[in-house]
């Protein structure tokens, strides 16, 4: 055997049969459950509502922010909003 520990090609048999093989994780194709998510988003946009005192008018940005923070784009709401702020 060589010194790096692996055999050469072809060198057993018996060594293609002991090898253990993994298994590679594949993509599912499906897309997480809308209802889940849905509620979710509704779920933060509620929390955002009541952290802003429960002042109404501010519904879509309230959902829209949930939304951005749900889907995985905290930081551009967050910028976003900030940008609002100053405005």
């Amino acid at each position: 055997m060589p010194r790096n520990g692996f055999k050469a090609a072809g060198e057993s048999k018996e060594s293609k049969a002991t090898m253990k093989t993994t298994k590679r994780s594949r993509p599912t194709g499906k897309t997480p459950n809308p209802a889940g998510l849905e509620e979710q988003i509704r779920r933060r946009a509620y929390g955002l509502y009541v952290a802003r005192g429960r002042e109404d008018g501010h519904d879509l940005d309230d959902w829209l922010q949930a939304e951005a923070e749900v889907l995985g784009t905290k930081k551009t709401a967050i910028v976003t909003r900030r940008k609002a702020a100053t405005a």
